[in-house]
């Protein structure tokens, strides 16, 4: 048995995630990842509130993110015992998972992009967001990472834009 570890962020919050391996289950984990795993659980969403009843059927609310929820003890909680039945994505193999939640804090690199973050926000809100950073920011990225954030490098690719803009003035 070996134990693979990873963790993930969630919005505002972080996991860390352990899982005890044989040889049979690291051939299937190693190539997937259990990153990948833990970050497609779709009850995770669930668990963080995407979703609410609209005419009886459940719907993801719209521009729902990870990080529209804030870090609390209880949803932590309510997080770790959700990914404490972590499963296999189409497959029936259970996995002994030991899960550790905690509050995420970004660092400084991430949160000093505050003015590019309003400003892809905007674009996002208009539906031109992807349109916009091809054409006039020359960015051909993801604009999105696996958390729901932006993309630090598009935040970077804006950022160059607007400089770039405000020294043709």
């Amino acid at each position: 048995m070996k134990k693979v570890t990873t963790e993930s962020t969630l919005g505002n919050y972080k996991a860390i995630v352990s899982v005890d391996a044989d040889e049979n289950l690291q051939g299937i984990l190693l190539p997937l990842g259990l990153k990948y795993v833990l970050q497609r659980q779709q009850s995770i969403d669930a668990t963080l509130g995407a979703f609410e009843m609209v005419n009886g059927k459940r719907k993801r609310k719209d521009k729902w993110k990870r990080n529209d929820v804030d870090y609390s003890t209880l949803m932590g909680e309510r997080l770790r015992l959700n990914l404490s039945s972590l499963a296999m994505p189409d497959s029936e193999i259970p996995l002994a998972v030991e899960v550790d939640v905690m509050e995420y804090i970004r660092d400084v690199a991430e949160s000093k992009f505050t003015e590019e973050r309003a400003l892809m926000t905007r674009h996002e809100s208009a539906n031109d967001l992807e349109e916009w950073l091809e054409s006039k920011v020359k960015f051909f990225g993801d604009t999105h990472g696996d958390d729901g954030e932006f993309n630090l490098d598009a935040l970077k690719a804006v950022r160059e834009f607007k400089k770039a803009a405000l020294a043709g003035l």
